[in-house]
C-alpha cells in the first residue's frame, strides 16, 4: 500500500488529538499559489510548480517545535521558437503552521543571518512585519528571502533571478501578497471552527465531507477542510475523544478500508492498537455497509480502549474513531460507542434514538487522559 499523506496525518493526529501538537487550521497545501496565478516577470513566461514536501506534521530542526509544514518550488521559463525554454526565475515557498508562528520566523531569521553576506531590512505591510534579506554585493544570480507570519502560519519565500536584475524581488513581494490574501480568505471562512451540534437534533452535519455524526453535548467540536482528519470532538480533560477522517483510497470494501487504516494505525501506535478484540460487519444507520472494530492497548502507563466504525463508498472511505481511558470506562464506554456508531453517509431523517449526553462530572478529573498516548509513542521511538 502506498502511504498516503492524509493517512499519515490520520495516525499522527489520532494519538495527539486535542493535545499540544497543532491541528491544521488552513490545510497548508491549499494555501500555495497555483502556477497559473504566479506573477510573470515578462510576457511569454510560464510557471511550473513542484511539491517538495506535502503538508504533514514534523519536528523542526530548531528547538524541537512541532509544526505542520508544506513546501513548494516554482520555476519560470520563457519559450523560444528555435531553442529550448530559458529559465528566468526560481522561487521556493515554505509554510509552517503552529501556535507560535513568530517563533518560527525568528528561527528562520537566525539561520539566514548566519550568512554575513546578506543584509536585512524590514517593511510593514497590512499590519504584518516582513523581513527582507538581499546580498550586500550584487552576484551573477541575485536572490532574496522574505519572511513573515499571519494568523497561525509562518511564511518563508525565496526567489532568485537566473539572468541577473532585480525582478526576483518584485516577484517575492507579489507572492507574499498573494499568500497573505489566501491566508486571510481561508481564516475568515473559518475552515477550522467550532461547530456545536444543532439544538434539538444532536447531529453535526458535515455534508461537504459526505457524512453526519452525533457529537456529545458539552464537548468541544472542531472541523477543517481538505482530506484526512476533518472533524474532532473531545472532552475538555482529554479522557476521551472522537475523530472522523474522510480520505480518498480508491474502490474498496468496508473490510478492505478497515484493514488498510488499521495497518497504518498499528504501525504508528503499536501499543494503543495492540490488540483487536472485536471485528464484525456493521450496518450504518443510513443502510450503508460498514465495519466495527474494538481495540485494547496502553498509553503512557494507562490502559485505553478504542472503538471504530469504518465505511467506504465509491472511492472515498470514512473512519470514526473514539478512544477513552479505561479507568473512566463507566462514563465514556457507552458515550464513545454511541458517537462512533452514529456515523451516517446520508442526511438523517430524524434525531438520534438517543442523543449522546455529556459524561458525569466525576469522570472528568485531570488525570493525564488519552493525551499520554503521545508520551507512549515517544518512549517507544526512543527505545
Amino acid at each position: 500500500m502506498t502511504r498516503c499523506p492524509a493517512l499519515a496525518l490520520l495516525a499522527a493526529m489520532l494519538c495527539t488529538a486535542a493535545v499540544s501538537s497543532p491541528a491544521s487550521e488552513f490545510a497548508l497545501n491549499r494555501l500555495h499559489v497555483p502556477a497559473g496565478a504566479m506573477p510573470g516577470p515578462a510576457e511569454g513566461c510560464r510557471w511550473s510548480r513542484s511539491v517538495i514536501d506535502a503538508s504533514r506534521e514534523k519536528a523542526t530542526a530548531w528547538g524541537g517545535l512541532r509544526v505542520v509544514k508544506s513546501s513548494v518550488s516554482y520555476s519560470c521559463a520563457k519559450a523560444a521558437a528555435t531553442s529550448p525554454a530559458k529559465e528566468l526565475l526560481a522561487v521556493r515557498v515554505d509554510l509552517a503552521e503552529l501556535d507560535a508562528p513568530r517563533k518560527m520566523v525568528r528561527l528562520w531569521r537566525e539561520a539566514i543571518e548566519k550568512d554575513k553576506s546578506l543584509e536585512r531590512s524590514t517593511t510593514r505591510v497590512a499590519g504584518t512585519t516582513e523581513h527582507h534579506y538581499v546580498p550586500r554585493k550584487a552576484p551573477a544570480r541575485p536572490s532574496c528571502f522574505l519572511l513573515f507570519s499571519r494568523r497561525r502560519v509562518a511564511v518563508r519565500v525565496w526567489a532568485q533571478s537566473l539572468e541577473g536584475g532585480e525582478q526576483h524581488r518584485r516577484v517575492a513581494r507579489e507572492v507574499a501578497g498573494l499568500l497573505r490574501a489566501r491566508i486571510e480568505e481561508i481564516g475568515r471562512a473559518g475552515s477550522h471552527q467550532t461547530r456545536p451540534a444543532p439544538r434539538g437534533t444532536g447531529w453535526c452535519p458535515f455534508a461537504e465531507h459526505g457524512f453526519w455524526i452525533a457529537f456529545p453535548e458539552g464537548w468541544k467540536h472542531r472541523q477543517r477542510s481538505g482530506s484526512g482528519m476533518v472533524a474532532q470532538s473531545y472532552e475538555k480533560h482529554k479522557n476521551a475523544f472522537v475523530e472522523v477522517y474522510a480520505v480518498e483510497i480508491g474502490q474498496a470494501t468496508p473490510e478492505e478500508a478497515a484493514n488498510r487504516l488499521e495497518k497504518l494505525l498499528k504501525k504508528e501506535m503499536p501499543k494503543v492498537f495492540a490488540r483487536r478484540s472485536e471485528d464484525s460487519a456493521y450496518a450504518l444507520g443510513c443502510g450503508t455497509a460498514g465495519r466495527f472494530r474494538k481495540y485494547n492497548g496502553r498509553a503512557g502507563g494507562t490502559t485505553v480502549t478504542a472503538r471504530a466504525v469504518f465505511a467506504a463508498q465509491g472511492k472515498r472511505a470514512w473512519a470514526a474513531f473514539g478512544i477513552y481511558v479505561d479507568r473512566h470506562s463507566e462514563a465514556f464506554k457507552p458515550l464513545v460507542s454511541s458517537v462512533v456508531r452514529s456515523l451516517r453517509l446520508k442526511a438523517p431523517a430524524r434525531a438520534p434514538a438517543k442523543t449522546p449526553a455529556r459524561a458525569p462530572a466525576r469522570a472528568t478529573g485531570k488525570t493525564g487522559g488519552v493525551e499520554t498516548a503521545t508520551e507512549d509513542r515517544k518512549a517507544s521511538q526512543a527505545r
